[in-house]
């Protein structure tokens, strides 16, 4: 019992050693540093990799000149929020700062790259040019802004050695990240400025070498053999000296090579809404609206359409259907009538993309369209069929605009028009021979959360206008018997859906 006083001085012998604080060269200690919030977006991780920036500069040259006094010194010089090294020389200057270190964060698909530079605000010039690039903001934009720190605090340090003048920036970039799990190595240390001879040191001078005393011959022996010269070794390689200027050394950068921006080829979505409006009104020159006229109730709907562009032809085939099941509810010739049916609208159009501004996926697109339109509306027998069942087929040419104000948010217009060929009724007719036109228009919007899967809003508006020769065959109000020859029909329909779009 009375050895147990000794445990507690194991502990201290075998408790680990207090981590020390990573130590900073005393040259930058002091200098009048300014950092800007990094541009980019908030989802890009500027917020994590601003602050992780900001502690591991303080914590090396000190206090920071407050980025409120550079933003103020930009809005006096009216600047906006720029990446240009003059004019944030300029800015920083005026707030005092002996640098600027500014970072702008930028995506390439899933790589984010993040550029900093040094800038000197007396001259202007850049003295660093880093990139560091990754794939998690949330995870790996911190450790960003701890390694563009230190690439700073590395040249800052050489920059001090070197009396604070450097030729220019040299263009500096982590290695390539080759899994989005994958952690980069930490940065070398930094380049000192310590000079080599320009010659290498004399070679002491080998020690004398004592002749052997001459061999005694005896008078019978055969004389002794001629010595046998070697050739002299090879003189050692000296490599050369380093030059003692390093500002003016050339670094290999590997560049990763990033994604090229894709065509898009294929797009597809899958909506469901509602029906907001369906209006059938019947005319004729003597009857201004027929009893026979009715409007619907919002009903629900099932919609769809898929877009394929051929590979280097511009050339694309769009398919688009709407399917909606829906409840008649009409009070027509003093009877109440409730037929189950369902609306069919199908399209298919070949369309030409004529780029107007941009590149691959975010280019603003010029698409006009030919093809066919067939909508069926079908209707359940039900006593006197006073609504008739009709199918409808027309040709239609349209011209639509895609216009992907960024990453996230694509909007698209289009109008379509043409003639409606053919249009029967049944079981009854209104009339013989019915044609028409028909127009349209759409509006659209896709929110892309991925490169690949986007929210989508899709709304469509139809009118269809069918003109009928000859008396109907359909059951008539006893008022407006006689009167509806050469009628004619409209039909108004309006819908609206929010689903999932697709495209590779």
């Amino acid at each position: 019992m009375r050895r147990l006083w000794v445990l507690p001085l194991f502990g201290l012998f075998l408790a680990p050693a207090p981590a020390h604080a990573e130590e900073w060269p005393a040259a930058i200690k002091g200098l009048k540093v300014v950092i800007p919030e990094a541009k980019g977006k908030k989802a890009d991780g500027k917020s994590q990799l601003s602050g992780a920036l900001r502690r591991t500069m303080t914590e090396a040259v000190g206090p920071l000149v407050p980025s409120r006094a550079l933003e103020k010194a930009q809005k006096n010089l009216k600047q906006k929020n720029t990446f240009e090294a003059a004019a944030l020389a300029a800015a920083g200057k005026e707030a005092g700062a002996q640098y600027v270190l500014a970072v702008e964060i930028t995506k390439k698909k899933w790589l984010y790259t993040a550029q900093a530079l040094l800038i000197n605000t007396e001259t202007g010039q850049v003295q660093m040019d880093f990139r560091s690039q990754f794939y998690k903001p949330g995870a790996e934009a911190g450790d960003r802004g701890t390694r563009i720190a230190k690439r700073a605090i590395e040249k800052l340090a050489e920059l001090g050695a070197s009396g604070g003048t450097s030729t220019g920036p040299v263009a500096q970039q982590d290695p390539p990240p080759s899994g989005l799990d994958e952690k980069l190595d930490d940065p070398p240390p930094p380049v000192t400025d310590e000079k080599l001879p320009d010659e290498p040191p004399p070679e002491a001078p080998p020690p004398p070498v004592e002749e052997p005393p001459p061999p005694v011959v005896a008078e019978n022996d055969p004389p002794p053999p001629p010595p046998v010269e070697l050739p002299p070794p090879p003189p050692p390689a000296v490599a050369p000296p380093p030059s003692n200027n390093s500002a003016n050394t050339t670094q290999t950068v590997v560049t990763p090579i990033n994604p090229a921006d894709e065509p898009e080829l294929f797009r597809f979505s899958i909506t469901a809404g509602s029906g907001l409006l369906r209006t059938y009104g019947l005319s004729s020159a003597a009857v201004d609206t027929s009893n026979l006229s009715f409007s619907m109730k919002p009903s629900g709907l099932f919609a769809a359409d898929a877009e394929l562009v051929a590979p280097g032809v511009p050339i694309a085939v769009a398919l688009r259907g709407a399917f909606r099941p829906i409840r008649y509810e009409t009070s027509i010739l003093g009877s109440v009538s409730n037929p189950s049916g369902s609306l069919l609208d199908v399209s298919g159009m070949f369309g030409f993309h004529v780029t107007l501004a941009g590149t691959g996926r975010t280019r603003y697109k010029l698409i006009p369209a030919v093809g066919a339109r067939l909508s069926m509306a079908n209707v359940a027998e039900h006593p006197g069929n006073t609504v008739l069942g009709s199918t409808a087929l027309a040709t239609v040419g349209g011209l639509g605009l895609r216009l992907p104000f960024n990453d996230v948010l694509e909007v698209s217009f289009a109008v379509d028009g043409g003639l409606i060929l053919s249009y029967s009724e049944r079981p009854f007719t209104t009339g013989s021979s019915g044609a028409g036109f028909t127009i349209g228009g759409d509006l659209g919007a896709r929110i892309w959360i991925s490169d690949s899967v986007a929210i989508a809003f899709d709304n469509r508006f139809n009118l269809d206008r069918v003109t009928f020769e000859g008396s109907p065959t359909r059951q008539l109000p006893e008022d407006e018997t006689g009167q509806l020859s050469n009628a004619s029909v409209s039909i108004r329909d309006l819908r609206s859906s929010i689903g999932i779009a697709l495209r590779l």
